[in-house]
């Protein structure tokens, strides 16, 4: 099955995502009139209650009044606008920098090597990894952690414009502790390269694709022909042309340490990209802080009523000289 999975670069997306929205909302706080802004909002929401009630009791005149009110409210609709804008023009280009970012660091928007799997025993996972690379940041690792049985097997795929390049390299690294794991890769469902992988080794597998023409989809598939019962590892980087090819020219996407699948795997979210789980992040992070912001104004709030309460219901002092005068 496709396990829950998150990344050591979701975990970062997370904090950047977080702190994103909540150097958002301070400044949002901070350079609108909180006080003025929830004057009006209520304003206007009052002036739609009683629009709604009177609607609803057919008051005709009552009607006419507050449409005459409402056009008298406009410029407050405007002040209202205008405030909510402010924090977004200061913070747009900004959180552009931050998307910029995280796009070139965790992939183009999520798209990229799709991985799936048949795993009858819940012991297979994949995904990028900076624990070894060849070319950029990361390299892409498949994992049994001890007990995958034979039939299981792990598939990573991209769309590639194969251009009759000649020969094709990959970069494997691989820590083999069971017998019976081989690595095809193939291009659409035809098998053009195929090799048992053995022990601990770190090499590079080449092989001819000069039969094969226009986008086609290049799938890296790991099969169990044996149970495996000890845990491996295998991890692939750096998928090229033979030397003198331009690299631009094979993936759609370019670049394979960046698009080295999804950061996160959550199924029945169907949610893998980046982007997508710095959206959801960065949602939840606004909700959560507005709530902590209002719950903390109301309490100040309420505090502030105390104490004025207090002072009014405090006995005055009375001088001695105006009880002598008395």
């Amino acid at each position: 099955m496709l396990p829950i999975l998150i990344t050591q670069a979701a975990i970062e997306v997370t904090a950047i995502g977080i702190a994103v929205s909540l150097a958002s909302g301070l400044i949002s706080k901070r350079i609108t009139n909180q006080k003025r802004m929830k004057e009006i909002k209520e304003k206007m929401t009052g002036l739609q209650k009683r629009m709604a009630e009177a609607r609803k009791s057919g008051n005709q005149d009552e009607i006419k009044r507050l449409e005459a009110e409402q056009k008298q409210l406009a410029p407050l609709m405007k002040e209202m606008m205008v405030g909510s804008f402010k924090p977004m023009m200061i913070t747009f280009i900004p959180l552009l920098l931050v998307l910029g970012f995280l796009g070139s660091t965790y992939g183009n928007y999520g798209f990229g090597w799709k991985y799936t799997e048949f795993d009858s025993k819940g012991k297979l996972s994949g995904d990028r990894t900076r624990a070894w690379f060849t070319e950029g940041e990361f390299s892409y690792e498949i994992r049994n952690t001890g007990g995958a049985a034979a039939g299981d097997h792990v598939s990573i795929t991209q769309p590639v414009r194969f251009s009759n390049h000649g020969e094709m390299r990959i970069d494997v690294w691989h820590n083999v502790t069971n017998g019976g794991i081989t690595l095809d890769v193939l291009a659409d469902s035809e098998k053009i390269y195929s090799k048992e992988l053995r022990g601990t080794a770190n090499e590079t597998i080449s092989f001819s694709t000069q039969k094969y023409e226009g986008e086609r989809n290049l799938t890296l598939n790991l099969s169990y022909s044996t149970d495996a019962p000890s845990a491996d590892t295998i991890r692939v980087d750096n998928i090229r042309w033979e030397e003198g090819a331009p690299r631009e020219s094979w993936v759609t996407n370019h670049g394979f340490e960046t698009y080295a699948g999804g950061i996160i795997n959550v199924p029945f979210l169907g949610l893998q990209n980046w982007l997508g789980w710095y959206i959801l992040v960065a949602m939840a992070s606004s909700l959560i802080f507005e709530a902590g912001y209002k719950r903390i104004t109301e309490r100040g709030g309420k505090h502030d009523d105390r104490k004025k309460e207090q002072k009014q219901e405090a006995p005055q002092e009375t001088d001695p000289d105006d009880q002598k005068n008395g």
